[in-house]
This record gives structure tokens, sequence and C-alpha cells, in this order.
């Protein structure tokens, strides 16, 4: 995703992230501001590095049910933040993002061009019947589920997958170990 790796390269350049922040900070969750925001986001045709569409694509998926983009959603329990929650992660991570490499590459180039005994990938594909919720299942089918599985199967690293449960994708990665766990379903980072 180009708006994935424009974010995280103005994330890298301080005074650009300084500025993303900035903006951010002051931006009150609104349904006014989620459609101005992504009214700005039509189109895919910018050059890196995009400030502006930086901070639009961050905030829209910020207050947007389930992370999603499509549309305006946050906690009816009175718990806010979700750029709040994600400014002050950026700030404790900042360190972290100053080695960090981008690849805006499809999965099997990614895990066939990394993948090394000492490689761990982590991985968050679209779960299992919900694919065409992320930009109509053309980057990622449900086939992909069987073939992502099957190039997993043979690597030579290791790797995290996070899925819902699910009985196909039990059926896929049989034989693994798996770790569950409850998690509050919102779009905070």
């Amino acid at each position: 995703n180009k708006d994935l790796s424009n974010l995280f390269y103005i994330l890298s350049i301080p005074h650009l992230r300084y500025r993303l922040i900035r903006a951010l900070r002051y931006c009150p969750n609104s349904r006014d501001n989620f459609k101005t925001y992504k009214s700005k986001l039509i189109g895919s045709s910018f050059k890196i590095p995009d400030l502006d569409r930086a901070i639009a694509f961050i905030y829209v998926r910020l207050v947007s049910f389930a992370g999603r983009g499509s549309s305006f959603g946050i906690c009816k329990d009175g718990r806010t933040g979700g750029t709040r929650v994600f400014i002050n992660k950026v700030i404790r991570k900042k360190r972290e993002l100053s080695g960090l490499s981008i690849e805006n590459l499809d999965y099997k180039a990614i895990i066939a061009k990394y993948d090394t005994s000492n490689a761990l990938f982590y991985l968050d594909p679209p779960y299992y019947g919900s694919e065409d919720i992320y930009n109509k299942g053309e980057f990622f089918t449900r086939e992909d589920h069987y073939i992502l599985a099957g190039i997993l199967k043979s690597i030579k690293g290791k790797f995290l997958v996070s899925y819902y449960d699910d009985p196909v994708i039990r059926e896929l990665y049989d034989g693994f170990y798996f770790q569950e766990f409850k998690k509050f379903k919102a779009s905070y980072f």
C-alpha cells in the first residue's frame, strides 16, 4: 500500500514526523473531519513524501470503523483518542523507526526476497471471508489464504500470522502453534 509506505516514510524523518504529530494532536475526532480527509485520499497519483496525504491517511484509519477507512466510527462508551493513542505510540517508538525499511510488494515477493533462517515474518492478511473489505479483494483473495499457508509451511525463517479463529484457518495451519487471546476490536493502533 503506497499510503502506508508514505506514512512510514514521513514518520522516519524527524521534522515531517513532528509536523504530522502536531496536525493530528489538535484535530478533533469528527465526522466532518473524517469526510474532509477521506476526500483527500481519492486518486492514487502522488509522490512520496506527501505529508498532507499521510495526515489524511492515518486520520481516516484512526477514526473509522475497524480502521478500514470506509465509514466514521468511534467508541460509544466514551473512549476516544485514536489519534492520541497513535501519537503517544509514535513518540515512544521513534528510535525504532530510524532503522525501519519499508517495502511495498506482494507478500509472495517479500517472503521470497527476505526468507532466511533468521527471518521473522509478521503477516496480518484480511480475515478469512472478509477479503472483499480491502480493495474489493483485488490484492488478497480467498485463494491467497491457501497460497500463503503453503508458502509459510516451506520457509526457512519463522512467522507469526494473525487471524480471527476460523475452522478453515485452523485446518490450513494444522500442526502449527496457535496462541489465542481476546482483544477489544477498535481502530486504535
